[in-house]
């Protein structure tokens, strides 16, 4: 990293810091902590990783729950990416869970370059219309808030 990036990187993270006191929650014996700010996924992972962890990666509906409770509605990303190799989707922190919960028709790559995870939502029509939270891949320059976590 340069030193102009690694100087305004340091500020960026120092900015989120005095904005957003972290808050870690505790699930199933690792933390995690949504964070409002939004960043690149590169950028968010390097931030996750300042506070020693990783964007967060998903095992289980139940931990899908909390983490979608945790960002409370707005979109978030989260370490799953298919960056490396079209198709093939890992978490961030190698995680080997197949676990996933796509929104319909997601991933489906438009453009040729969504290949980072992002906590989204679709509205079902019915009556009255539901709110469903799923996932949806976005293009990793994109900003959005992001879910970090870490082990106890």
């Amino acid at each position: 990293m340069s030193t102009m990036k690694l100087v305004v990187f340091t500020l960026l993270v120092g900015a989120i810091m005095a904005q957003d006191t972290v808050n870690w929650a505790i699930f199933e014996g690792r933390s995690y902590a949504y964070f409002s700010k939004s960043l690149k996924w590169t950028d968010a992972q390097e931030f996750c990783l300042t506070l020693g962890g990783s964007l967060a990666s998903i095992r289980s509906s139940r931990e899908d729950y909390f983490v979608k409770a945790l960002a409370e509605g707005h979109r978030a990303w989260i370490g799953y990416s298919d960056a490396q190799t079209e198709g093939a989707w890992l978490w961030i922190d190698s995680d080997p869970s197949t676990y996933s919960l796509w929104c319909p028709g997601e991933p489906k790559n438009a453009g040729g370059h969504q290949n980072c995870a992002l906590i989204d939502s679709i509205r079902l029509a019915f009556s009255p219309p539901i709110e469903f939270k799923c996932w949806d891949d976005q293009d990793c320059h994109s900003t959005y808030g992001f879910v970090c976590t870490k082990a106890l």
